[in-house]
């Protein structure tokens, strides 16, 4: 199934960019939510503050939902007035304007184009983090209605946006590639602010982040290979395969800043262990020395898949030695299945097994 847009972040040693500064760039805080695809079950959203906690519902919940070939994004700018309450009709002039200039624009401008928006989020464990971006954006001064026919309506609410893109320029990351951290607390920081333009050349933070953030982006995916059972009867390569896939998935998650820890020996059901502050993944790992994708699990292995879904990931790793590429199948709340970062569905056949023996003549 294709999205119509990319939820994979490249991680990983890329081309440094010279002056981060030369970059249109702005930060955008917005609720966490897992897809950002409109408020369902499974999904809804969570740290999105005071209107959030009041309506269960945040304009931002469309930001990942394609129309016609774009996407709409959503952050609440501000209000000029005090007490001003959303209505279907709303009214542009009641909102504060995002300041253009400080993004590489002029006063006078109403729009600016070429604008890399990095969506901000409250995890909720705590602590903000990237969760996506828009490439090529275009960024308004003040709030639009939605675009006609594109039934952004929630309740009495219309949807409205401030930024749009190409949906083949919005990235959204999955939940555990959430790990740029944008720290809030501290001179020239985040804070409370909705909108960040972290503008300033002499601020060694400043610079850090978008750093970051622009070396993440220009970074690269992998390709990901078709779904096929593969045969490998050879002991030795199988275990020389398991082995660089483990140092793969190892590599992959430590560079996504987790911790990771081996416990293969102790049979509990699942590989590794990732943790970074309060989260905590469990990664069974599968290896595989050619690029057709198909293994299997043991009993234990998909006992515990099953128990742990929410926090469990199946990491396989193709051409493990010649060309690692790396999936990770992790569970859908919203579609019951489980996929990996470009929506492919894992087929799951299970396997009904027996013990035999004579019967016991006495």
């Amino acid at each position: 199934m294709s999205t119509g847009f990319s939820e994979h972040a490249p991680v990983g040693p890329s081309t440094q960019i010279r002056n981060p500064f030369d970059t249109r760039m702005v930060f955008f805080r917005i609720g966490w939510m897992d897809r950002y695809r409109g408020v369902t079950s499974s999904d809804t959203i969570k740290r999105g503050g005071a209107f959030v906690e009041e309506h269960g519902f945040g304009f931002e919940a469309y930001n990942y939902l394609p129309f016609d070939g774009m996407v709409y994004g959503w952050v609440m700018p501000g209000r000029r007035k005090k007490g001003v309450e959303l209505k279907i009709d709303m009214v542009n002039e009641d909102f504060a304007t995002i300041n253009l200039k400080r993004i590489g624009g002029k006063s006078s401008d109403q729009s600016l184009s070429n604008v890399i928006v990095v969506w901000v989020a409250t995890a909720p464990e705590g602590g903000a983090y990237v969760v996506g971006w828009y490439k090529n954006a275009t960024v308004l001064k003040q709030p639009q209605d939605p675009p006609e026919g594109a039934n952004r309506t929630y309740g009495d609410f219309q949807v409205g946006y401030v930024t749009y893109a190409d949906e083949n320029d919005a990235v959204l990351l999955r939940p555990f590639e959430r790990t740029i951290e944008v720290p809030q607390h501290g001179p020239g920081k985040m804070g409370q602010s909705n909108l960040w333009y972290a503008d300033d050349p002499s601020n060694q933070y400043h610079r850090n982040v978008r750093q970051e953030v622009l070396n993440v982006i220009r970074g690269g995916a992998p390709n990901s290979p078709p779904l096929k059972p593969p045969v490998q009867p050879d002991v030795f390569l199988r275990q020389q395969v398991e082995k660089a896939a483990i140092k793969e998935v190892s590599k992959h998650f430590t560079e996504l800043k987790y911790n990771v820890t081996s416990v293969e020996r102790d049979n509990v059901g699942w590989d590794l262990e990732a943790r970074m502050e309060k989260r905590f993944l469990r990664l069974e790992v599968k290896g595989l020395s050619g690029p057709e994708l198909s293994i299997g699990l043991t009993p234990n292995e998909y006992i515990k898949m099953l128990e742990h879904r929410t926090s469990y990931h199946l990491c396989i790793v193709t051409n493990a030695i010649t060309s690692p590429t790396l999936s990770i199948f992790r569970f859908s709340q919203e579609t019951n299945d489980w996929r990996d970062n470009v929506d492919r569905v894992l087929l799951i056949s299970e396997i009904v097994s027996a013990n035999c023996r004579l019967e016991d003549e006495n």
